[in-house]
């Protein structure tokens, strides 16, 4: 095989690798992308209890 063609294959190797790299990079990005909105999720889910919590609270000092 040809000199030039060899460092054409290693090239492409380069190529194939840093573009691996990029979708492992995102996958991770998505992953925390995920994690804020579960976090962000909890947070809701507090304040709906609280909201609820509020409501009863003041529907019963209303006698309703």
């Amino acid at each position: 095989m040809a000199g030039l063609e060899i460092k054409r294959l290693k090239l492409e190797l380069t190529r194939v690798r840093a573009s691996k790299a990029e979708m492992e990079f995102q996958i991770e990005e998505r992953l925390d992308e995920i994690d804020r909105v579960r976090k962000n999720i909890q947070i809701q889910v507090q304040r709906e209890q609280e909201l609820v919590k509020l409501i009863q609270d003041v529907e019963a000092k209303e006698g309703k």
